[in-house]
């Protein structure tokens, strides 16, 4: 039988390529690890990015809608002076017109009694 008969650098070796694969293979690994870590990053601003945009374009649509309402909201309130009376207004002059017609009343009760005695 032959003896297998290792000397120490032959040991020595041996134990520095199999040390040398482990930390190739974990180099792989590594490398393989930060490529999907990177992707899902990318992945992850790209959607970031998309919804951004999303957001502006809405903010941009609302801010549209609001100058229009600002706008419409200022017609109406250039008109609402000749279409609106406030109430203590209607009550002085429908106050003012019910004494106009009193007073028309007495008069004409006064001037049927004037052409009653006569």
């Amino acid at each position: 039988m032959t003896e297998i008969v290792l000397s120490t650098p032959i040991v020595v070796t041996l134990i520095l390529a199999w040390l040398g694969s482990i930390v190739a293979f974990g180099k792989i690994l590594l490398a393989q690890f930060e490529k999907r870590v990177e992707t899902q990053f990318n992945a992850a601003a790209q959607t970031r990015d998309q919804q951004y945009s999303s957001l502006s374009r809405d903010f941009l649509t609302e801010r549209e809608r609001v100058t229009v309402l600002i706008t419409e909201f200022q017609g109406i309130c250039k008109e609402l002076p000749l279409a609106y009376v406030r109430r203590e207004d209607w009550i002085r002059f429908s106050t003012q017109i019910d004494h106009k017609l009193d007073k028309l009343a007495e008069l004409v009760i006064s001037a049927g009694n004037t052409n009653a005695r006569n």
